[in-house]
């Protein structure tokens, strides 16, 4: 009589998510929609700082990591695990884990044509001076504004080290920058955080949105929308998939697979339209006013003389 078959060993898998930001939440969210596919699977949700405790290993015998945006001393200790590892930042310098990402270049160029879409002849476009992403983000969106042959402007700032504000060097020089961009003009803001901000020092500098400049920001983040003065229109990555794919791609390493030699870049899903954006540019200058002020007064009765 035959041995019954061994089952096979399960496989504790860990993941060290950023639940701050909706993208760290539902990559988070796609990646356990593939774990829980996977039979032989167990997920530990972990934290950066575990994975630097060699107490975490001594407990438990994993046999991958998913993680985001490591930084040089997480990067190390991944290394000396000699563990399958996938990093799911958008982070593009350096090759020490396989990747999968949002997709910067087609985020900016979905941005600048939706604000095509909208009658713009300007664009623009804010960025953050040390974020790759931001960098990629405007070279997609200057790209597909080029193709259209249209005015275009960047500024890149600094934000304080807590985040969620800007160097105040940098605020006055984005605030002049502001006032000087020609009207009206769609501005692509590389992160809602920034968005936020932006949409505040317009808000102070008396420049009416989407009136003057229409704002549009990247990741859907409702933290950041109620933060901002006026309902922030936004591109929406595949953070749900970016999860799956990760999963996919650590099953695969863990099986003996090899690594991908390029990131899987995904593109963003849609863009949402909210108010700071939701206004077509019209070249007449009294139907732009009779529109404004339609926009203004639309609760009230409207009556001929």
């Amino acid at each position: 009589m035959p041995c019954p078959a061994t089952p096979p060993r399960p496989r504790l898998v860990a993941i060290a998510p950023r639940l701050a930001t909706s993208y760290g939440r539902e990559v988070l969210h796609g990646f356990m929609l593939f774990a829980r596919a996977q039979p032989s699977w167990k997920v530990l949700r972990v934290s950066e700082q575990d994975i630097l405790c060699e107490q975490l290993f001594l407990a438990h015998r994993i046999d991958g990591l998913v993680v985001h945006h490591p930084d040089e001393m997480l990067t190390q200790r991944l290394m000396s695990l000699d563990r399958p590892v996938v990093d799911v930042s958008s982070k593009n310098t350096s090759a020490s884990f396989p990747r999968v990402s949002i997709d910067d270049h087609a985020v900016g160029a979905l941005g600048a044509t939706y604000l095509s879409s909208k009658g713009h002849l300007h664009f623009a476009f804010c960025g953050e001076t040390s974020s790759h992403a931001a960098r990629d983000r405007c070279a997609g969106f200057q790209a597909a504004v080029r193709k259209l042959d249209r005015n275009f402007a960047s500024i890149f700032v600094e934000e304080t080290s807590w985040g969620g504000q800007l160097v105040p060097a940098h605020e006055a020089e984005l605030v002049r920058w502001l006032k000087g961009l020609p009207k009206p003009v769609g501005l692509m803001v590389w992160h809602d955080r920034m968005a936020a901000v932006v949409a505040g020092l317009c808000a102070s500098a008396h420049l009416a949105i989407p009136e003057q400049i229409a704002l549009i920001g990247v990741d859907n983040d409702e933290t950041y929308m109620d933060l901002s003065p006026v309902p922030l229109s936004s591109v929406v990555p595949a953070a749900v998939q970016i999860g799956q794919e990760a999963g996919r791609m650590l099953a695969t390493l863990m099986r003996g697979g090899r690594p991908p030699q390029a990131p899987l870049l995904i593109p963003p899903v849609r863009l949402v339209a909210r108010r700071s954006s939701e206004r077509l540019v019209v070249d007449d200058p009294a139907v732009a006013k009779a529109l404004i002020h339609l926009h203004a007064n639309f609760h009230t009765p409207i009556a001929v003389e």
